[in-house]
């Protein structure tokens, strides 16, 4: 027996490419409906219907351990996040034929605001949104739209925001930098370690245990010098331990080269027993949004994660922030925009964000 999955805007859509694929005894085992969250035309939601595929008996007799063997578990995991972006891809293909059932003027809005690099279905929910708000019927200008736009903007970032602030009230922080490689994730070590954001803590440490690259070493070993910052190397997960314990106080800052776990199993077991540390993981922002969430499924296992979206500038549509930003799963806390130290650091602000991303709209 096999199973197979189809979906359709409505259980009757989904029920007929069953039967045009495999016939009209089809068999039903699950119905399920996946929230849209505004993303499709009409109907808000997408029907999955699962099915199950007859294999024909064989007239060998099969072992015993073949019969007792499960079927494959199917993956759901990821369902609607792969759903929303293959809906993406289809909006963009067809957006100069599609439109979302609401009168011109906000049709027209919606495409204008697809051009600044929001994804399609997150513009669509955000000017769904205004209209219907709006009683449907009532006529606004465009600035009033625009008004509204951004507030809404503001707003879906702001709930992804972590709390820097906070960071920072105990007499001790942690962070350890980890990311893809080519992230820049040494590079926010040198600028938080020199930003003004924390010139109030005198006591600062950067602990290595990317021992194994020569070249990170040599460049940290020169920052060390220039920034007066104490360097420490740790060669060992029992050593890294042992160093931050004896740091009560001030920030700590760990380098790290793990941008695939697999390869440093070592530093990264060693990471899972300091206490109260926040694991920053950068992420260049010019990232296919799909490739991002793949990556990130790698730190379920940490306890606390905080995101730092770094390569900013290499980004030209703005929009395209915002929806990487609203579909993190973890508190971002700090983007990057150059390589300048420490200047290129900064703080999120939705209220700056919202209006670079208004700007081309």
């Amino acid at each position: 027996m096999r199973i197979k999955s189809f979906y359709g805007q409505t259980l009757q859509e989904a029920l007929n490419q069953a039967k045009e694929e495999l016939g009209e005894d089809v068999i039903v085992l699950e119905t399920k409906e996946i929230k849209g969250n505004g993303l499709l035309l009409e109907n808000k939601n997408l029907v999955k219907l699962t099915v199950k595929i007859e294999e024909p008996e064989s007239t060998e007799a099969k072992p015993k351990h073949e019969e007792k063997k499960k079927s494959k578990p199917e993956k759901s995991a990821n369902e609607e996040l792969i759903v929303k972006r293959q809906l993406d891809k289809l909006y963009n293909y067809f957006r100069n034929i599609l439109n979302i059932g609401l009168p011109e003027f906000y049709e027209n809005a919606w495409r204008k605001l697809c051009d600044t690099g929001i994804e399609y279905s997150d513009s669509i929910a955000i000017i769904e949104d205004i209209y219907y708000q709006s009683g449907e019927t009532k006529v606004i200008d465009y600035s009033e739209l625009k008004a509204r736009v951004r507030k809404r903007i503001v707003e879906k970032i702001g709930e992804k925001l972590g709390d820097v602030d906070n960071l920072f009230n105990n007499d001790r922080t942690v962070f350890s930098f980890m990311g893809p490689t080519g992230c820049g994730k040494t590079t926010v070590l040198m600028e938080m370690a020199l930003s003004p954001v924390l010139n109030k803590i005198k006591n600062k440490n950067i602990i290595s245990t990317d021992i194994y690259r020569i070249g990170s070493m040599d460049r940290l070993d020169k920052f060390s010098q220039v920034s007066g910052i104490k360097l420490i190397k740790a060669k060992s997960p029992e050593e890294l331990l042992r160093i931050v314990n004896e740091i009560d106080k001030g920030l700590v800052l760990i380098d790290t080269p793990i941008g695939d776990i697999d390869r440093y199993k070592d530093i990264f077991r060693g990471l899972l027993t300091v206490p109260d540390i926040l694991h920053l993981v950068c992420i260049p922002a010019n990232l296919d949004s799909g490739e991002i969430d793949r990556y990130m499924e790698r730190f379920n296992s940490l306890k606390r994660v905080g995101i730092v979206l770094t390569k900013v500038d290499e980004v030209r549509n703005k929009g395209r922030i915002f929806s990487l930003i609203k579909s993190f799963k973890h508190k971002l806390f700090f983007f990057t925009m150059g390589n300048e130290i420490p200047e290129s650091l900064h703080v999120i602000n939705a209220s700056v964000l919202a209006k670079e991303i208004i700007k081309e709209f």
